[in-house]
């Protein structure tokens, strides 16, 4: 027994180096013979472990139904054999699978079971119970629940301390630590990963003490400190590297090359990079040589040094092919397929991923390689799309269509679990392109909104949106709409959707309606609608807030009538009446209608002090409610940027859009911007009373827009495109897809209002950064521009300039006291409000020769010419070249 006992453990410690190094498929083989070598054996913790690192394995390669499967069956197996320790401990491997799976719900669930299982009085197991608590601490903190964690953390550490469990301590210091961590207890972390820390080293174990300086490392990296970041992620680095964890090594270096970036040493860490290879080299050491190709590798990508990478990748290959290290060698022409491909060398790109899929498919009795083999095949689509042409009708890609198929399906359906199996089914096969799952997920959520709400709800961390090559990222997020939480329903058949800018009703009008026979009628708070002189009940009447009528638009829907039976029927149409209202103020509605008998708020108008008030009141409220006759039709649809940014394109004179409304320097008092490890926000402060006036023209909808690209950003008001309030290259890039916006209040710029009691109205951008580049950065921008900002000075100009009319129309002013406000009129100079320190100030553009700006530029042009050609002067007629010439 004891033989076979031997042997089990060198599976079980094969599997576990293969999951180690990023190799499942490798690791499942082992795994599965540990499990039957541990069960025959009657071992029931070794048999746990076989199977813990078998599921490892599946999920990691995607397997998501064999692993918990494999898990379920055992936990079968227990409750028929009656071992309560032996289901709680499958409970606790099944949640760690669902936590795997972003599934926290279940695991939440598996977990609590596990915890009533070990604390039950027949059981008792306080080994156990930390353990089950460990893994409701984590899927606590995955559904966002940083209270629970944080209570739970604490129990969970009473429960070890209690028992004399150092190693399930030091774990709950651990969780304790992440736990305080995320519900913004920033002080107290370092203090529980230090004890975590301590008892690791105490017990020796290495890698978990490793693991925890590691993540230490990453809080002082995010904290701002990345001299402290650097010295633990170097000891990380060193114990990793003792007790054979090569994936927790490469971690701990990316860690250090990112606090090196952070210290603006980027080419210090790259040089070191470089001389631990050439030392490995010399050593003649094979496996240090492939640790430090993978480091300089790494360096460079996270330096975004594309060409070092691929050189780097190139020189790893090379010596691969010589040592015979297939596995490597495939490895690093993946590596230059993806770089070649994202540079659009295309053909270079096909080359390198069919050579690593040939060395593949030559070792596949050996291994299997799915996952590697499905990234390749999809290399070689994309590449084939890149060229315009159809990829070639393979296995994996008559399989990748037929999954897109089932996606699109799911999504339509609202079926979370056959959208993860089709996404599954996608990952597997491969050989898609980015214009393939475009098309259909664009095609239902064009027709159906909410489709996109479902995949953001239900598979935020989706792998169709991170693949890379990318697949259906768009170039640039363009932030236009303000959502709602409430986003609409149906009253009385009228369906009704809601941003907090625009309200759209959609009615089903009866088959045979013409459109001429329609007539929309609305006044600032009501609708009527008419069907052939009749009106339409369900479309009559007030709504619950008021609407701007200088924003709305209908138009009815014209779609061809389906006959049970006998399919579209041409001759006949079927209408639906779409009405699109721009809201009077930035808010949620709560309902459609307004209820009650009482007239509605904006029929009765404000509250009057005097007769004149009253008059006035009155004549407001009438003219406000007046039906007026709208005509049919929609306006022109805003035209999205998809790779290039306006404001880069329009050169320094263009002619003034005719959906010019105002200009930043009419509304816009401030710009600040903040970080942390993981977002970027940017603030767009307002002058309160300037943007009322405002949206009495225009909703902030309509004015208000934001473009977000991987490496740069402009916000802008619409129809000043050319002139953004702010523009900037990013330090390092983000998920344009994750952005979001929202307007709110702040009292911290409350002294540059007109109005010092009110708070001031902010636009907040949040913009999540890319996964390698989590960290705080130098500074947010590698390079910025912004717009002036509003004149801050403006009250004592528009004072002297009242006195001085007051006078010239009564004769209010001495002699000396005019002299002496003449002299302070020319002696004042403009003062506007200051933004980002650090940003340099964008002239604006235009033909405005009104504008002080409009002479700056044309300066700048005169003089860039001039150092252009070296000629000042007009041009003149050159008959040689046909055209006005510098040159002469």
């Amino acid at each position: 027994m004891a033989a076979k006992q031997s042997v089990g453990e060198a599976h079980l410690e094969a599997a576990e180096l293969c999951l180690e190094r990023g190799e499942p498929e490798d690791a499942l083989g082992p795994a599965k013979e540990a499990l039957e070598f541990f069960r025959k054996a009657k071992d029931e913790e070794k048999t746990r472990e076989a199977l813990k690192a078998a599921c490892s394995a599946l999920v990691a390669g995607k397997d998501y139904e064999d692993g918990i499967k494999m898990a379920s069956e055992e936990l079968e197996l227990a409750k028929k054999a009656g071992n309560k320790k032996a289901q709680g401990e499958m409970l606790v491997i099944l949640a760690d699978l669902y936590l795997l799976m972003d599934k926290p719900k279940l695991a939440t669930e598996s977990a609590t079971e596990a915890i009533e299982i070990f604390d039950a009085d027949g059981v008792k197991d306080s080994k156990g119970l930390a353990k089950a608590m460990r893994a409701a601490i984590y899927a606590y903190l995955a559904r966002g629940k940083q209270k629970m964690a944080l209570k739970l953390a604490k129990q969970a550490l009473g429960v070890a301390q209690s028992s004399d469990d150092r190693e399930g301590e030091a774990s709950s210091w651990n969780q304790l630590g992440v736990a305080k961590m995320q519900s913004n207890k920033t002080d107290e972390v370092p203090q529980a990963l230090s004890e975590a820390v301590a008892i690791y080293k105490e017990v020796q174990d290495k890698a978990r003490q490793a693991a925890t300086m590691s993540s230490l490392a990453q809080f002082h990296l995010a904290k701002g400190n990345p001299q402290e970041a650097l010295k633990l992620s170097e000891q990380a680095r060193a114990l990793f590297g003792e007790c054979g964890k090569t994936g927790g090594a490469i971690e701990a270096w990316d860690i250090t090359v990112a606090a090196y970036m952070q210290l603006g040493k980027s080419e210090t860490v790259l040089r070191k990079a470089k001389v631990d290879l050439t030392a490995a080299k010399k050593a003649g050491n094979g496996e240090k040589i492939a640790v430090c190709e993978q480091r300089l590798l790494r360096t460079n990508l996270k330096m975004a040094d594309e060409e070092g990478a691929m050189h780097a990748a190139k020189r790893a290959c090379a010596r691969m092919s010589e040592t015979g290290d297939w596995k490597g060698q495939a490895a690093m022409l993946r590596v230059a397929a993806f770089l070649h491909l994202r540079s659009d060398r295309v053909e270079l790109a096909l080359r390198a991923a069919q050579e690593a899929l040939a060395i593949l498919k030559a070792h596949k009795g050996k291994e299997e390689h799915a996952r590697e083999q499905a990234a390749l095949q999809t290399v070689i689509a994309q590449a084939h799309g890149k060229r315009g042409e159809e990829p070639p009708m393979t296995a994996p890609r008559a399989a990748a269509l037929n999954a897109i198929e089932e996606l699109g399906k799911a999504l339509e359906e609202k079926k979370v679990d056959a959208f993860e199996k089709a996404l599954r089914r996608l990952q597997c096969a491969g050989a898609y392109t980015p214009n393939d799952t475009k098309a259909k997920i664009e095609t239902i959520v064009g027709k159906d909104k909410t489709a996109a709400k479902f995949v953001t709800k239900h598979l935020p961390m989706s792998e169709l949106m991170e693949q890379e090559p990318e697949g259906v990222k768009m170039n640039v997020t363009c932030l236009r709409k303000f959502e709602c939480e409430t986003a609409g329903g149906v009253a009385d058949g009228v369906e009704w959707s809601q941003t907090m800018g625009k309200v759209v009703l959609r009615y089903p009008l009866e088959e045979g309606t013409k459109e001429d026979d329609v007539k929309v009628q609305l006044s600032g708070f009501s609708v009527q609608v008419t069907i052939a002189g009749k009106k339409l009940p369900a479309l009559t009447g007030s709504f619950t807030n008021n609407i701007n009528l200088k924003r709305t638009w209908w138009e009815p829907e014209v779609e061809a009538v389906k006959r049970r039976g006998r399919g579209i029927d041409a001759n006949s149409k079927k209408l639906t009446l779409v009405i699109s209202m721009a809201k009077a103020e930035h808010k949620a509605w709560h309902k459609l209608w307004f209820e009650g008998e009482m007239k509605h708020p904006a029929a009765k108008g404000r509250y009057a002090w005097t007769q004149e008030m009253m008059r006035q009141n009155q004549s407001e409220a009438e003219e406000k409610g007046i039906l007026r006759d709208v005509a049919p039709g929609k306006p022109e649809e805003e035209i999205l940027p998809l790779e290039s940014d306006p404001a880069l394109e329009t050169g320094l004179f263009p002619a003034q859009s005719n959906k010019f409304k105002f200009a930043p320097d009419e509304v816009v008092v401030g710009v600040d911007t903040t970080q942390d490890a993981r977002t970027i926000t940017i603030r767009i402060v307002f002058d309160g009373e300037a943007l009322r006036v405002v949206q009495q023209t225009v909703a902030m909808e309509d004015l208000l827009a934001a473009d977000i690209w991987e490496d740069r950003v402009s916000i802008f008001l619409r129809g000043d495109d050319q002139n953004p309030i702010l523009a900037g290259q990013l330090w390092s890039t983000c998920v344009p897809h994750l952005s979001s916006w929202k307007m709110g209040s702040d009292d911290s710029f409350r002294q540059r209002q007109a109005d010092f009691n009110a708070s001031a109205p902010v636009l907040k951008i949040t913009i999540v950064k890319s996964d390698d580049a989590q960290s705080r950065w130098n500074k947010i921008f590698k390079s910025c521009w912004q717009h002036r900002l509003m004149i801050k000075n403006c009250d004592e100009l528009e004072a002297m300039l009242v006195a001085l009319q007051e006078d010239a129309a009564n004769n209010t002013l001495s002699y000396e006291d005019r002299d002496q406000l003449t002299k302070q009129l020319a002696e004042w100079r403009e003062e506007r409000f200051p933004g980002l320190a650090d940003a340099q100030r964008l002239t604006r553009r235009g033909n405005d020769s009104q504008d002080s700006d409009f002479y700056v530029n044309l300066q700048n042009t005169v003089e860039e010419i001039t150092k252009r050609t070296g000629t000042v002067g007009k041009a003149r007629w050159n008959d040689e070249l046909g055209r006005y010439s510098y040159v002469y």
